[in-house]
Parts: C-alpha cells; sequence; structure tokens
C-alpha cells in the first residue's frame, strides 16, 4: 500500500496534476503498529523499542492517522522517501538510547529505595530497636533532683552535662531548693525554674533560666534574667511551648489562715499571696504576661503546650481541663473539663490537641497490689479512647501516684515517672510493650515492686 501511495505521489508531482489525487483512508493504528513491528531490522528494531518506551512510561499512543499525517509533513531531504522514517527513528534512538536507558535506571532505582526504605520502617527498624534498645524522639532529656540539674542520653539515661545555674541569694540559703522543668519537645531548648520555699508558709522565690544546647558535644547554655523572679507564692508547674514561644506557669493559691494580698494578685504583680491558683503565661518575644484566677483552686498542675501555642492543658484536683489562652475574658471557672475521675494525679495534652493522657492511681485494700494507670482521653468529646498502662502493680506503702507525664513534639514518645516507678519512656505511638527505663537503681528487680522514687523532675 505504501509502495502504491509513493509512486502515484512521484507521478502526481511530475505532471503538475496534484489535484487527481484521491484521498487514501489512513490505515487504523493496530495495521500501523503491526507494519512496525514487521519493518525489517535495523528500522524495525528501532521503532519497536520506541513503542515499548512509550509505553513502559505511559505516554499514550497516537492514533494511526495523526502517526502518518506527521510523517507526511514532516520535511525530507531530497529523494527521501517516506520509508526513510523508519531510519530516521532508529537514528534518533541512537543518538538517545544512553539517555533513556539512564531515565528507565533511575525509575527502577527510585522504586527499590523507596520498597527499601517502606521495609524498613515497617519490619526491620521496630525489630532493631527492641533488639538494641534504640529509639527516635527526642536525644536528651533534662533531669532535677537534690544534686542538681543535669543533661541526660534520652536512650540510656547517661549524663551528658551538668547545668551551672546562678547560686542563691544567702538570705534565700536557708530555704529549701528544687527545680521545675520544661522542654519545647525536641530535647534540645529548656526552661528550669529554680525554687527556694522557705518555712510553714511556703513562701518561695522563683527565678527562671533558659537552658540551650549548642556544639558538637551538646553543652548546655545558660541565660538568666529575662522574666521578672516571682516571689510569693509557690509556683507549682511549668510548660513551654514547641516552639519556645510562650512559657506558662502556675501560682498556688494561700490558705485563708494564712492571709493574701488580693490587690497584688488583681493587679497580676508577682509579690504577694492569692486566694486561689492563678495561671500565668509569658510571651517570651515581648515579656508580655496575662493570667487566670482559677475559682475554688488551691493549686494547678501538669501544664502542657499543645503545638500551635494556643491551648493549655492542665489539672485542678480530680479535672483534666485545656484552656484557649488567645480567647477574651477572665472567668472564675477557667478551662473547658476534659475528664473527672478519683484518682487523677497527672495529664499531658498532646501537640496537635486531639489527646489527652491521664495518669491516675486506684488503690486496693488488704493484699491486692496498687494499680498505675494511664488512660488516653479525646479532647473534643471527653470520651476514652484506650488505655496505655494498665497494671503496673505495686505493693505496700506509699500508695503510688503519678509524679510526671510528658509527651515530646511527635506525640509519640512518653516520658514518665511516679513515686514508685523510675523515670521511663513510652515509644512506638505509645504502646505498652515499648517502656524503656532510663534511671534504674536496681535492674536485677524488673518490676520495681519495692522501690520509692527520690524527689525528682524531668523533661524533654
Amino acid at each position: 500500500m505504501t509502495r502504491e501511495i509513493e509512486d502515484r505521489l512521484r507521478d502526481a508531482f511530475a505532471s503538475g496534476v496534484d489535484q487527481h489525487i484521491r484521498a487514501e483512508p489512513l490505515p487504523p493504528a493496530r495495521r500501523t503498529l503491526r507494519a512496525i513491528e514487521e519493518t525489517p531490522p535495523p528500522a524495525g528494531r528501532a521503532l519497536h523499542a520506541v513503542r515499548k518506551i512509550l509505553r513502559a512510561v505511559g505516554e499514550p499512543l497516537p492514533p494511526a492517522g495523526r502517526i502518518l499525517r506527521a510523517v507526511g509533513n514532516a520535511p525530507r531531504a531530497a529523494g527521501e522517501s517516506i520509508l526513510s522514517i523508519p531510519r530516521a527513528a532508529h537514528d534518533w534512538y541512537e543518538e538517545q538510547h544512553e539517555f533513556i536507558q539512564m531515565a528507565l535506571f533511575f525509575v527502577v532505582f527510585s522504586s527499590f529505595i523507596g520498597a527499601s526504605i517502606l521495609s524498613m520502617k515497617l519490619f526491620v527498624n521496630p525489630w532493631m530497636n527492641s533488639l538494641f534498645g534504640i529509639h527516635s524522639g527526642p536525644g536528651f532529656v533534662l533531669v532535677g533532683d537534690n544534686h542538681g540539674v543535669t543533661l541526660r542520653n534520652a536512650q540510656k539515661g547517661e549524663i551528658v552535662d551538668r547545668v551551672e545555674l546562678p547560686p542563691v541569694s544567702q538570705g534565700s540559703a536557708r530555704g529549701t531548693v528544687d527545680h521545675l522543668l520544661a522542654g519545647n519537645g525536641d530535647g534540645r531548648v529548656f526552661y528550669v525554674a529554680q525554687r527556694v520555699t522557705f518555712g510553714q508558709r511556703e513562701a518561695s522565690v522563683t527565678s527562671f533560666h533558659l537552658v540551650e544546647l549548642y556544639g558538637e558535644r551538646n553543652r548546655t547554655h545558660t541565660t538568666s534574667g529575662e522574666i521578672p523572679t516571682v516571689t510569693g507564692a509557690a509556683v507549682s508547674s511549668l510548660a513551654l511551648s514547641g516552639d519556645g514561644s510562650h512559657l506558662a506557669y502556675s501560682l498556688n493559691g494561700s490558705p485563708p489562715a494564712y492571709g493574701f494580698d488580693g490587690e497584688a494578685c488583681d493587679r497580676n504583680e508577682t509579690q504577694g499571696f492569692c486566694p486561689v491558683a492563678r495561671l500565668v503565661v509569658v510571651d517570651l518575644s515581648t515579656k508580655s504576661t496575662r493570667s487566670w484566677a482559677v475559682d475554688g483552686a488551691e493549686r494547678i498542675d501538669n501544664l502542657s503546650w499543645t503545638a500551635d501555642h494556643r491551648t493549655l492543658g492542665f489539672t485542678v484536683k480530680s479535672e483534666v481541663r485545656v484552656l484557649d489562652t488567645t480567647a477574651e475574658g477572665d472567668t472564675p471557672v477557667v478551662g473547658r473539663t476534659v475528664a473527672r475521675k478519683e484518682g487523677v494525679i497527672a495529664a499531658t495534652i498532646s501537640p496537635d490537641g486531639r489527646r489527652m493522657l491521664v495518669g491516675r492511681t486506684r488503690e486496693s485494700g488488704g493484699d491486692n497490689p496498687h494499680a498505675l494507670i494511664i488512660d488516653e482521653y479525646s479532647v473534643a468529646d471527653g470520651v476514652r479512647t484506650r488505655t496505655l498502662i494498665t497494671s503496673m502493680k505495686i505493693y505496700g506503702e506509699p500508695v503510688p501516684h503519678w509524679s510526671l507525664l510528658r509527651v515530646d513534639s511527635t506525640g509519640d514518645h512518653l516520658l514518665f515517672m511516679s513515686n514508685r516507678y523510675p523515670l521511663s519512656r513510652l515509644d512506638n505511638d505509645l504502646r505498652e510493650n515499648e517502656v524503656t527505663p532510663l534511671l534504674s537503681p536496681n535492674a536485677s528487680d524488673p518490676g520495681f515492686l519495692n522501690f520509692v522514687s527520690p524527689p525528682m523532675s524531668a523533661t524533654w
């Protein structure tokens, strides 16, 4: 068919009567492709390779009419026939075959790498972590105890550096010194509230210090004096937002028997005593503050931020609440209650603000053990969604209670501790079988049934 068309075209142009040429129907695509496949080598192999490449990359094959029309309209040298197109395709393939091979190799290699990464994440990493005790998440935790504040490895609890804090004044040396700690969740930026408490009235002086990591050896650098010292009411909890822009702390209420300076409370001053506990939020960029009075509460604990530094989670007695710090007003009942349950001691909100982890104690009489429990609640409706830890069974006195719950910036790793269980971490989407003790006093006692934790605070 093609030889006949070529002969007719040659005769028509020679006689100058191209109008006598009748339209010839174009063969369908299948016949065209069959003709390509049947074309003798080397042109047939070249076109066949082009066809395979087009199909491999998902390029749709054009209809036969478009193929022949493009061929007919393509410029050709003198004496070159329509059958010279396979030869041109072959020449093009010879010029581009290295690039085509590299492109195909890149596609195959990328697919292999993607499959390898997925298999590592799904199968190999959990097995390696379990075998060698290696976890993702923050690399460091800050720990405060009777010996000061130390930076520790978040995998094994080993000391990396000791934090240098300014010495307390001579007048404060007669008081009891302890530390409240808060971090931004990635184990690199922290705040330390150094609290000195005096006498039965529990008057205190609290100073705030920024601790940052620097250098390849991860040494700590301390900056002091950026936040005013709090004198009078005791600071009971501390939280740093994930982006490091806002610091929140709570002030204990003063029992009526001790008296209080109500006017100082109304002026949001940091001196004197208030009848009820208060929340204070400091914008670290402007150093401006905002505070809320919590009616009916003498103490606020377990402050924690969401990632957007808008919502604070905290506990008041047996209630777990959340507060939108950007909302207007200062109401007597601060925040919305997420959970109300007997035995609630600790809580922390997830960075996305959707979940609240609640630690509580279930006491048992007689010879039955006490139980430490961590439940997860939905912040939106207060429904318990799952139980993370169900039965850390502990015998004897004192009755166990949680002293720390703190998630990292991803929400997948939990730092926790109780007065009867050592500082530990829970990893891999907070699965119960992924508990790793960081500061174990006795490795031969895996249950820690007789362990009593010394006073300690920690964060990451």
